[in-house]
Parts: structure tokens; sequence; C-alpha cells
């Protein structure tokens, strides 16, 4: 950000899908770079030149109710919010609008998105039918693909087993992080 007060990161492993760096500029859009599917054109995760960056993620898996088949896949809506939006809280306002209108499809499961801007940073879940959007106001934060918002848990089919699962990969992330700053810096 301006004030190199946050920093997203987003490790995509793409399941062996080669993913290519995409950039565009449609007229009267927002320009954007980012990076996703080679044969697509739209993105997985991106930034604007607004600074609005926005970066899709798999969230838990749903019960088939919570489910469409018709709407926007979330690479499409990764690419809407990045030509409509001019900053984080215009994007999550649109990720809604496209949520409570049933223009979302992602029949797997959820989605957890992380929009953020040189003032705010949300991280977002949803399932079709119901979304959380809550600001990022300090700290560090590492998520995998599971709901931490009790509202959101409710929806999920993740057993213990898995849930635990995606605990420990976010740890992980968290304990190397903090280790190779303590090595650095002795902090």
């Amino acid at each position: 950000t301006g004030g190199k007060s946050i920093l997203i990161h987003k490790n995509r492993d793409s399941r062996g899908r080669p993913l290519t760096i995409q950039r565009r500029a449609v007229p009267g859009k927002h320009a954007w770079i980012g990076n996703g599917p080679q044969q697509g054109f739209c993105p997985t995760q991106g930034i604007n030149d607004r600074g609005v960056a926005v970066m899709m993620n798999a969230g838990d898996a749903l019960p088939e109710a919570e489910n469409s088949q018709y709407g926007f896949g979330v690479l499409m809506i990764c690419r809407i919010l990045l030509e409509e939006s001019g900053s984080a809280e215009e994007a999550v306002k649109l990720l809604e609008k496209i949520i409570y209108s049933d223009a979302h499809t992602h029949v797997e499961c959820g989605s957890i998105w992380f929009i953020g801007d040189s003032k705010n940073v949300y991280i977002v879940e949803h399932s079709n039918r119901k979304l959380v959007a809550k600001k990022v106001n300090s700290g560090f934060i590492a998520r995998a693909n599971a709901f931490h918002y009790p509202e959101m848990q409710k929806y999920s089919l993740l057993n213990s087993k898995n849930f635990l699962n995606q605990r420990r990969r976010e740890f992980a992330v968290r304990d190397y992080l903090v280790n190779t700053q303590w090595r650095k810096n002795g902090v």
C-alpha cells in the first residue's frame, strides 16, 4: 500500500493448472494486471490502476442448497471487481450486490476474498446466499480454505479433520514468517 502498512500475499497452488500474467485496459473501465488461467481472460487475483487489490480463494464445501449452477464464476467476478471498483469499499459493495442478486456460481464451495487498497483491507466470506465482510484492522492474518466467521461456519460441510488441516496450513505460514522475522531482526 502507499503507506507500506498493508501487505497482501496470495499463494496460488492452482492444482497443476498453468497460470499466466494477464492485463486488461477496457475503455471506460479501470485497467488491471493480475494472474489467471492461461486459456482465460479473467484473473484469480490482481490490482487495478486505482490500487485496489482483489484476490479470490476457495472457501468451505457447502450444502447443495447453498450452490447455484447459474451466474458469474469467481474469475469473472474478480475481473468485474477490478474493472469497476475505485476503492476496496466499492469492491466489497459490488461483491455484495452480485451475491445478493443471485448472480454468482461456485458449485463445490463458497469463496473467501481478500480486497484491499491503501486505506482499507477486507476479508469476505460467502456462499451463494450469505456474505460476511469484515475490515482487517491490524495484525497478521493467514487464511487457508476454511471459513473463520461464525456467521459462515454454520454453512460449512468441513469435518473436524479437514478444518484442523486448514488451520495447520495457516499456522505453518504464520510460524515461518514469525521465525524469519525473529532471525532477521531478533524480534
